[in-house]
C-alpha cells in the first residue's frame, strides 16, 4: 500500500520534542537543574532568615519557589526556540519535500527528494503513534516521520497491525 505525504517543519520539530521527552539522559539533567537550583535558593532563604535577614529569606524562599514551578516551562520554551533554530538551518533541504511510503509484506520502501531507502521488516523496532503524527523507528535508531493529517489513518494502522510491528500509543503526549 502506498502513502504520499509531505514533510513539514512542525513534524520534524514534533519528533525532536518527542524525543527530548523521552530521552532518560535529558529528563535527568532537567531534574537535577531543577531541583539542585531550588534547593540551593532554599538554602540561601534558610541561612538568612537564621541571622534575622527576613526581607532576603523570603527572597531567596520565593526565588527557590519560583524556579522549581516555572524551570520546566522556561526549559521547555527554551528546547524548542533551540530546535526551531537547528531545523531552519539544517533541514531546509528536507522540508517540503514529497515523501512516497511503499508498505509491503516484507519491506518497507520510504522515497524522498534525496533518497530511497528499503527497509526489511525484521529492521522495525517500533511505531510510535502521537496525536499529529506516526514514527516509524528502526532498530539502528533511525525514525522517519509520517504526518497523520496525510495520510488514511485507518488504512496506515491496518497496514502496520498486518505486519505485527509494536505500537507506542503516545497519542496524549504534548
Amino acid at each position: 500500500m502506498e502513502f504520499t505525504y509531505t514533510i513539514r517543519a512542525d513534524n520534524f520539530l514534533e519528533y525532536y520534542l518527542f524525543m527530548v521527552s523521552e530521552s532518560k539522559t535529558i529528563t535527568r539533567k532537567r531534574n537535577i537543574a531543577k531541583y539542585s537550583f531550588s534547593v540551593i535558593y532554599l538554602l540561601f532563604g534558610i541561612y538568612f532568615f537564621s541571622f534575622s535577614k527576613y526581607l532576603l529569606g523570603i527572597a531567596f524562599i520565593a526565588i527557590s519557589i519560583a524556579w522549581y514551578y516555572f524551570y520546566p516551562l522556561l526549559n521547555k520554551r527554551s528546547l524548542k526556540r533551540f530546535y526551531v533554530n537547528h531545523l531552519a538551518q539544517n533541514y531546509k533541504q528536507k522540508m517540503d519535500s514529497q515523501t512516497i511510503l511503499n508498505v509491503g509484506t516484507t519491506s518497507i520502501i520510504i522515497v524522498d527528494a534525496n533518497s530511497e531507502n528499503q527497509i526489511d521488516i525484521s529492521e522495525l523496532d517500533k511505531i510510535i503513534e502521537t496525536a499529529l503524527s506516526f514514527f516509524i523507528k528502526l532498530k539502528s535508531g533511525t525514525s522517519f516521520i509520517v504526518p497523520k493529517d496525510q495520510i488514511d489513518i485507518l488504512l496506515f494502522r491496518e497496514q502496520i497491525n498486518a505486519l505485527q510491528i509494536a505500537m507506542q500509543d503516545s497519542t496524549n503526549w504534548q
